[in-house]
């Protein structure tokens, strides 16, 4: 299967991330050859291509990616990333969500000029993104303060002491100067009442902000979510370490599906001394599992599917068996802390138990040969739709011709648990999503796949698969998790997907008309808007 690589549809439907990030990697190939002292010649002799070929590619005249693009940005020694601009794109995408915040309406950020300031300024553009979040961080903190100062008895009772004490301070202070002639005795006696209310004052205050935590309510710029999100992003949410480690340990694992999660057991337990045990969902909380490594136990919930079994104890045994490959990718120096590097060793175990259950190869094989149909898959693997549509979003699409998808968790609310796009589609990170989302919908008919035909604002046409997926809490009164899991691609690639069977996706007005967000949305004539739009100048319509 050929799939295409653009379409009319699909020329308009890339970001302006996306578009200025494809638009700027033939010159960034032509810097960085130049910056080495090669010639076009010669480098075009490196890669195996001609050098008019390249001289095109240099002046954004012909596209690139896949193998090419890997053997220029060897031969240039640097990344794919730095040559394709992912991390510019995805600047991009947060700057265009930024400029449609209300708090800019004053000094509005013009939409259309951030892909030129991203290219000629992207150290102000990353500043600028750094405001915005400690902005929203700190926002977000007062908002909390200020509604547990309101109904907090304790901080009311404390900054009530605050005030009294501040109160004395001050009247024996005043005392002291207006009142030059009290003897020695009495003014002594007033220091050392000072001094006393003022010890007081310094131990409330510190008991006070250990309430708040606010010696630990500091962030750093980007939180340890977003720092793995972006290390995601930036590999294509590919990892070719994690891949081979999960290959060689499939290979000595039974391969049928009905069988592989007692083969999962019995290695653990094997080769790792862990044994796994079932327990009621009430003795783990909120959690689905518990690794114990001390007792090297690892405890799985009675109520979860047999899909969800074998993923934990895949996940289980890619810290025992990848440590070394998960730990590369943790030690990344783009991680900044501790928080960070716990949450990526956590994504990459959950990438390698992917990579075992649902094999690169065959997996990928099984995809095109029931046209992406993702309950034909979980069938064939015996995973969850979810951990299908996560697979779907992690092949290479460039040198294994695969679709580019986007993926979107949110739960019954709105809120986004898991974003990852790899289509182009700029899915928010700081707000909401469009209400016309079929993963809004979708929560009104559980269980059941539903398709949309999304056109948006700039013409450009998307196809959303949408499942709302639950999960029960192991008794009558226990408590159900909801979530929707959305996946999707330009509708160009609709032809090879069974989703697309039927739909109309020439026509330059098929569709549901979408937005990405109220605020970033110029349709008129929507009653779901929830609040106003902003124009491209960044002021309030």
């Amino acid at each position: 299967m050929t799939l295409p690589s653009s379409s009319p549809a699909g020329a308009h439907a890339h970001s302006l991330s996306a578009s200025a990030a494809l638009q700027a990697t033939g010159p960034r190939i032509r810097a960085r050859r130049k910056d080495l002292g090669i010639t076009q010649a010669a480098l075009a002799e490196r890669v195996g291509v001609s050098a008019s070929y390249l001289n095109l590619i240099e002046h954004s005249r012909r596209s690139i990616g896949g193998t090419l693009l890997l053997r220029i940005a060897a031969c240039l020694e640097t990344s794919v990333d730095a040559l394709s601009g992912r991390e510019e794109g995805r600047l991009a995408a947060d700057l265009t969500e930024l400029a449609a915040d209300p708090v800019l309406s004053v000094s509005p950020l013009p939409v259309q000029d951030i892909p030129h300031l991203v290219g000629a300024a992207p150290d102000l553009a990353r500043a600028a993104v750094t405001v915005y979040r400690a902005y929203l961080d700190a926002r977000s903190q007062t908002e909390t303060l200020a509604e547990r100062l309101a109904q907090d008895p304790y901080l009311m009772e404390t900054s009530h002491q605050l005030l009294t004490l501040i109160t004395s301070i001050r009247s024996f202070s005043e005392i002291l100067e207006d009142y030059g002639d009290i003897d020695e005795v009495q003014r002594q006696r007033f220091i050392t009442a000072i001094a006393d209310e003022s010890q007081k004052l310094s131990g409330l205050t510190g008991q006070m902000f250990d309430f708040l935590e606010g010696r630990t309510s500091r962030r750093p710029r980007q939180s340890p979510e977003e720092e793995v999100d972006d290390l995601i992003h930036d590999h294509g949410n590919h990892f070719p370490a994690i891949e081979r480690a999960a290959e060689r340990v499939r290979a000595g694992l039974h391969p049928e599906h009905t069988a592989l999660f007692a083969a999962l057991a019995e290695r653990l337990r094997d080769r790792h001394g862990i044994t796994i045990r079932f327990c009621p969902d009430s003795d783990l909380g909120e959690a689905d599992s518990r690794y114990e490594p001390e007792e090297r136990v690892l405890l799985l919930a009675e109520s979860l599917p047999i899909a969800s079994w074998r993923f934990h104890a895949a996940r289980i045994l890619g810290q025992e068996e990848a440590a070394e490959e998960v730990e590369g990718i943790a030690g990344d120096p783009r991680l900044s802390g501790d928080a960070a590097q716990a949450r990526a060793r956590d994504a990459m175990t959950r990438a390698f138990a992917a990579a075992l259950l649902l094999p690169y190869h065959p997996f990928l094989k099984a995809a095109r040969e029931e046209r992406y149909d993702i309950e034909r898959l979980q069938s064939r693997f015996g995973a969850s739709f979810e951990q299908v549509c996560h697979r779907l979003t992690s092949l290479r699409v460039a040198e294994d011709d695969a679709i580019p998808f986007h993926l979107l968790r949110t739960d019954i609310a709105g809120n986004i648990s898991k974003r990852f796009s790899a289509s182009g589609l700029r899915l928010p990170r700081y707000s909401g999503t469009c209400p016309r989302w079929i993963s809004h919908t979708a929560f009104l008919n559980p269980d059941r796949v539903m398709t949309q035909l999304a056109r948006l604002p700039d013409g450009s046409s998307w196809l959303f698969i949408a499942r709302a997926v639950s999960r029960p809490g192991g008794g009558f009164r226990a408590a159900r998790t909801h979530h929707c899991v959305m996946i999707g691609c330009e509708a160009s690639y609709a032809r090879h997907m069974v989703y697309g069977d039927g739909l109309d996706v020439s026509s330059a007005h098929a569709g549901d008309p979408v937005g990405i967000s109220c605020r970033q949305c110029p349709r008129t004539d929507c009653r779901q808007r929830a609040m106003p739009m902003l124009r491209s100048d960044g002021a309030a319509r």
